[in-house]
């Protein structure tokens, strides 16, 4: 496994930060591991607050009701979002189940997002 995909594609100092929240008396989180998202280009909405979702599943990691994700997308992801208008992108986790949401508008192509999900006590 490459040095970037074992560091989820966070720069060294940034994956350190994170990887520094696991201590070693189980600290607040108990793993982390890397995948990616990819979104459609099919989205729900908008919504009365002119919002966009997507239920999403993550390959390479496993999500549960406790995982956290930290979304890294390259700078053609941010390209492609700012070019549709897009003002902001999350990722919620209702239950293990996760939903991005697109904040303004919904991007217009598939998109694949490098995260880091981790496992939180």
């Amino acid at each position: 496994m490459s040095e970037e995909k074992k560091s989820c594609g966070f720069s060294p100092e940034t994956y350190a930060v994170i990887k520094g929240m696991v201590g070693s008396d189980g600290g607040i989180q108990k793993q982390i591991s890397s995948g990616t998202i990819t979104l459609s280009a099919a989205w729900t909405g908008p919504d009365a607050d002119g919002d966009y979702s997507q239920v999403v599943t993550v390959t390479g990691a496993a999500v549960t009701e406790q995982s956290v994700l930290f979304a890294n997308p390259t700078p053609a992801v941010i390209r492609q979002l700012l070019e549709d208008g897009v003002a902001a992108l999350t990722f919620g986790n209702t239950a293990g189940t996760l939903t991005a949401y697109a904040i303004g508008a919904a991007p217009s192509a598939a998109l694949t997002i490098d995260v880091c999900v981790a496992e939180v006590a």
